[in-house]
């Protein structure tokens, strides 16, 4: 098993909280600000490896910002019509 997969046990919301000891409802504004990965079939359930390594560098969790990509644009230029007098 690489270190990057996440290792058990599993906790709930409510058990990752306590284990954090955390309260619960500052707990899923720390999951929803600093993204940890939810594991399970339901998206459930927290590793408690990634638990230890939000401990351990909560910056690491931070979603990095998305770099801004060139738009490509086609500049055409239009005749212009003589003035006729």
């Amino acid at each position: 098993m690489s270190t990057n997969e996440p290792a058990g046990p599993y906790h709930t919301t409510k058990s990752a909280a306590i284990y954090l000891d955390y309260n619960y409802d500052y707990f899923r504004t720390i999951v929803k600000k600093f993204s940890i990965p939810r594991c399970g079939p339901n998206k459930n359930r927290f590793a408690q490896s990634d638990l230890d390594a939000f401990m351990a560098d909560p910056q690491c969790f931070l979603e990095k910002p998305t770099e801004a990509k060139p738009v490509n644009r086609k500049i055409l230029t239009i005749p212009l019509k003589e003035a006729t007098s």
